[in-house]
């Protein structure tokens, strides 16, 4: 690194560290906040789980129940396990709830390179918790927004096993050039801090100077978040994002994976919000034009946070979305209750 971009580094540092103090005054003293944050539908809906966590390879793992078949829920980018609450727990009655913090996130292994967070490096981290949990029955896999795209992934690996798959509010982007106008186009802070910027790589390497200071910044720039996943929103470092967010969300040759899927004729339901802006629009109704396995549904009001917002919803789908077994070779399948997408 070069002097001159060392300098600019640490006034980015400087600059952080003032506007976490104004932003943790401010969070305090602004009644706009507490007001914010108390009426959203995800405050409101969120519960931490009191089930018990454990080491499953190099995955800290929540699992609650026995039984079969065993769902696992994966978590978006800058989250963690504990963003599926309590609520998620029910669906532990009569089989197998896992939920893991995925590799390089929350709780679980942090590499310091940024190939460990390559697409096959977290699929071998699932492959070992699913060893170390014996997970050799039937599966049903979910996921949310980057956990979607891996739920794909993962799902075309372990083949026959997987019942069905919910992918919410998937980043199913054609190309990464695709991919990176997408997430520009949300707006100013999203082009600046979610992709491989000099401002993002400052703040990043800021935060992980400063995990306590920073979870309260996250806090108060968040008021629709739970306090406690805004918080443990920080526990990643710049080589498992960036790696996640290059291999997963747009280098990750989704399509392939839906194909597989496809072809052993297992159902993909694909669900979003209808103000959630990070999904394509149309991209899901045109897959479900192209895929008799695959279907989509659209939450009326929903944003990208939309197993927050609405447990309830979610788990309906993972509950009475059609098994392998249900699918027609040749005829589309649509899900009761939900709207079609598109």
């Amino acid at each position: 690194m070069g002097a001159v971009t060392k300098r600019v580094v640490q006034a980015i540092g400087v600059r952080m560290t003032m506007i976490s103090v104004t932003a943790i005054a401010g969070m305090i003293f602004v009644g706009g906040w507490t007001s914010r944050h108390f009426s959203a539908s995800a405050v409101r809906h969120w519960h931490r789980s009191t089930a018990p966590t454990i080491m499953a390879g190099r995955l800290r793992t929540r699992v609650v129940g026995t039984g079969a078949p065993a769902t696992v829920l994966l978590h978006g980018i800058v989250a963690c396990g504990d963003y599926y609450g309590a609520s998620y727990d029910m669906l532990a009655d009569g089989r197998r709830l896992v939920v893991p913090d995925l590799l390089g996130f929350g709780d679980s292994y942090l590499s310091a390179s940024p190939t460990g967070y390559a697409l096959d490096a977290h699929l071998d981290a699932l492959d070992e918790m699913a060893t170390a949990l014996q997970l050799t029955g039937p599966l049903i896999i979910a996921g949310h927004s980057m956990g979607a795209v891996l739920a794909l992934h993962w799902a075309a690996r372990r083949g026959a096993q997987v019942q069905k798959v919910i992918a919410m509010s998937a980043p199913l982007y054609l190309t990464p050039t695709e991919g990176r106008s997408h997430v520009r186009g949300l707006g100013r802070l999203e082009a600046i801090m979610a992709l491989d910027t000099p401002v993002a790589r400052a703040s990043c390497a800021w935060m992980c100077r400063h995990r306590t200071t920073a979870s309260w910044v996250a806090v108060a720039f968040k008021p629709h978040l739970p306090v406690p996943l805004a918080r443990r929103g920080v526990l990643h470092t710049w080589p498992a994002y960036l790696a996640t967010m290059e291999h997963v969300v747009l280098h990750s040759e989704w399509q392939a994976a839906l194909a597989t899927l496809s072809a052993a004729r297992v159902p993909v339901l694909f669900a979003a919000g209808e103000r959630d802006p990070v999904p394509v629009p149309g991209r899901t109704a045109q897959l479900a034009e192209q895929y008799p396995t695959v279907t989509s549904a659209l939450h009326p009001t929903a944003d990208h946070d939309l197993p927050l917002v609405d447990p309830a919803w979610c788990m309906r789908l993972l509950g009475d979305s059609p098994t392998r077994s249900k699918v027609a070779p040749t005829a589309a399948q649509e899900d009761p209750g939900c709207a079609a997408s598109g």
